[in-house]
């Protein structure tokens, strides 16, 4: 994620795509707004997998491996004075997508005390 987003400033001022991408619709630029990560995390997580489950970032097999991931990536939120605000994809699994802080069951994957810890920056 730091190599992606350590360059927002020249990515907002040039109007440039990410990963084939537009970053603003058509006619419209930066103007000072506040940057907002509107999709990241997709951590693929399960604890027993099936052959068609996938993720948008490397499979973790452990809870302990999924939240090194997830405190990695809030860390570096919270370190880039720039982004004002995200939302996490996604709340919970949907079909074969294991990106979830929760199992489509709505079990959560960890403890909500350690998630709500992460993002608060506590842990």
């Amino acid at each position: 994620m730091k190599e992606k987003w350590d360059h927002l400033d020249e990515l907002v001022a040039s109007h440039a795509c990410t990963n084939d991408r537009m970053i603003y619709a058509d006619a419209f630029c930066y103007a000072g707004q506040p940057v907002i990560l509107s999709e990241f995390g997709g951590i693929a997580y399960k604890e027993e997998y099936a052959e068609d489950d996938w993720g948008y970032a490397q499979t973790e097999r452990t809870a302990e491996a999924f939240l090194r991931r997830f405190r990695s990536l809030m860390a570096y939120i919270r370190s880039n004075k720039r982004i004002q605000g995200f939302c996490y994809t996604q709340f919970t699994d949907v079909m074969q997508e294991v990106n979830g802080l929760a199992y489509i069951d709505r079990r959560l994957k960890v403890s909500a005390e350690t998630i709500r810890a992460v993002l608060e920056g506590k842990e």
